[in-house]
């Protein structure tokens, strides 16, 4: 299973206007909630000079946002340190984002890790996810998976779809915890049922496999497509192998390379090499020589074994390029070194066709394809 790292997202608070505050922070409120920035920035701003916390986090956010005025990451770190050095959790937790990454800021992980402390000494839940990102990652202190899945869990237990998502992966492989599909499974489904595109593949898989619950291709295919829907191109992927293959699904080419060319354009490895043989061999899709050469590039620049074996038959075919013995020879060299099973004996065919300086030729082309990491050739 790939690793998938989710970043935060900062998004603007829309406070509403509370009894105990002036006329002129109501003024302001109702102009933020009508979208009128100019107003906002007018009210607040001497508000915020004068020290008012909450003020100070919003004009933070309007500024990180570029609400009515050009965004100035700058100016809203001065906005959210303000606010923050006054205890307001939300601008500790954005101030601690701004410093891991370096807007407005220099990047500080230790002065990040400070802020995030800060606000989950306030309870604030994000921030103990952020803090087991920090653990995890060894920024801003030791690596240690151990003190990741403390902060996961507790993040996890407040309800965090990402750090439910973590924890189910941390179960499923066993990380410093021991291996648990069951409750990988729990995790996951926490997570998935709240959207979390990651954790919907990875639940979709657990189903397909039979992983900590019965095998059920019902439920592996509903949690791959929410995920895909969103745009996953793993579950793309795996939608289509679903169907390209009749596994727990009937047969379907056609919708197969629908979710292939979805996970392809995304840049799928596996999913282009797919779309390549597709294309090539007429599945699902209109055979053309043309879109298989252009989908197997993709992926051999990758370093895809199977499209660099793949694009030594074109060539050595004329398939959609020039025939060409010494392209096919220079391919089916790089896909030997990169473990495809075929390509070995094919080299052995074509030596016997090629002089020894054609494949001396070849050899050094292989060469300048790999040091190139497989770009351009």
């Amino acid at each position: 299973m790939k690793n998938f790292f989710v970043t935060f997202a900062l998004f603007l608070a829309i406070l509403l206007p509370k009894p105990s505050l002036s006329a002129i922070y109501q003024k302001g409120a109702i102009a933020l909630k009508r979208g009128d920035y100019e107003t906002v920035l007018k009210e607040w701003t001497p508000l915020a000079e004068q020290g008012q916390a909450l003020i100070q986090f919003n004009l933070g956010q309007l500024y990180r946002e570029g609400k009515g005025i050009p965004k100035d990451y700058v100016t809203a770190a001065k906005w959210y340190k303000l606010s923050a050095e006054q205890g307001y959790v939300g601008a500790q937790l954005n101030l601690g984002l701004m410093y891991r990454a370096g807007l407005g800021v220099l990047k500080n992980y230790q002065l990040s890790r400070k802020w995030f402390l800060l606000a989950e000494k306030q309870g604030e839940v994000a921030a103990q996810a952020n803090l087991g990102d920090m653990a995890e990652e060894g920024l801003g202190e030791q690596q240690s998976n151990k003190t990741a899945l403390k902060w996961y869990k507790l993040a996890a237990e407040n309800g965090n779809a990402r750090s439910q998502y973590k924890m189910g992966y941390y179960n499923y492989h066993g990380i410093d915890t021991p291996q648990e599909y069951s409750l990988a499974l729990k995790w996951y489904k926490l997570a998935a049922i709240q959207g979390n595109e990651f954790a919907q593949v990875n639940l979709g898989t657990m189903y397909k496999a039979g992983h900590g619950t019965s095998q059920d291709y019902t439920s592996a295919v509903k949690w791959y497509r929410l995920a895909a829907e969103q745009g996953n191109s793993a579950a793309q992927y795996n939608m289509s192998i679903l169907f390209l293959t009749g596994e727990g699904l009937p047969l379907d080419y056609e919708t197969g390379a629908k979710w292939t060319q979805l996970a392809a354009d995304q840049g799928h490895i596996d999913a282009q090499f797919n779309l390549g043989m597709l294309y090539y061999h007429g599945q699902g899709l209109s055979k053309d020589y043309d879109k298989a050469l252009n989908w197997h590039t993709l992926a051999a620049e990758q370093g895809n074994a199977g499209s660099q074996g793949h694009l030594g038959a074109m060539s050595a075919l004329g398939y959609g390029t020039t025939k060409n013995a010494v392209r096919a020879y220079m391919w089916w060299s790089i896909a030997v070194k990169n473990g495809d099973p075929n390509a070995s004996n094919n080299l052995k065919v074509l030596e016997r066709d090629l002089s020894s300086s054609k494949i001396d030729g070849a050899k050094k082309l292989a060469q300048e394809c790999i040091a190139k990491n497989y770009k351009g050739c």
